[in-house]
């Protein structure tokens, strides 16, 4: 604020942040009830069961597929491959089949500091390939990426750059930075 006549820069910050008191979006300082509020609203949609996926819906991702990801891309703000390694597999060990065909796309590239080895990555892969889909076409996007990527890179279906190209545009419309990545190394 610019000061007003005889004010000073004193009595226009004074002003400033007696104004930010009714704007607390502005300083980032949200009153408690509002939390409060937010919260039971959750709850009450929670338990009317509208947050839970029904049978026409996809699963929500696991929370720690999603950290591992997080992780690996570097959206943390850093890349820590050895934490998003350790995610990746309490993730896989709840038995998720995009836990398991990320654990597949890292085997097959030697990614999060995991061992090279393309033979256990098809096995694994061919054995959640046909759920990938049906999530994939259902519309999670998490899968319509792990769809390209299996025909990017031969996982449980054979190397077809072209169809990988279409899922990984799938995804991209769908806001999934690694698709859009995949997506511009095909052009």
């Amino acid at each position: 604020m610019t000061p007003r006549t005889g004010e000073g820069a004193a009595g226009a910050r004074r002003r400033d942040q007696a104004a930010d008191r009714h704007r607390p979006w502005r300083t980032g300082r949200v009153h408690t009830s509002v939390r409060v509020t937010v919260g039971r609203c959750i709850s009450a949609l929670l338990v009317l069961g509208l947050l839970v996926p029904t049978p026409g819906q996809a699963p929500p991702v696991d929370r720690r597929l999603e950290q591992a990801i997080a992780w690996y891309t570097g959206t943390t703000g850093r890349v820590d491959d050895d934490r998003a390694r350790q995610l990746l597999l309490d993730a896989q060990t709840g038995g998720g089949a995009l836990a398991h065909m990320w654990l597949a796309r890292s085997h097959s590239r030697g990614r999060m500091g995991l061992s090279r080895d393309t033979s256990r990555a098809n096995t694994i892969a061919g054995s959640v390939i046909a759920e990938i889909r049906q999530l994939a076409e259902a519309g999670v996007p998490e899968a319509i990426f792990l769809v390209g990527t299996a025909y990017d890179e031969g996982l449980g279906v054979p190397a077809d750059p072209a169809q990988a190209a279409v899922w990984f545009r799938r995804a991209a419309d769908r806001g999934h930075v690694l698709a859009q990545h995949n997506l511009g190394n095909a052009y």
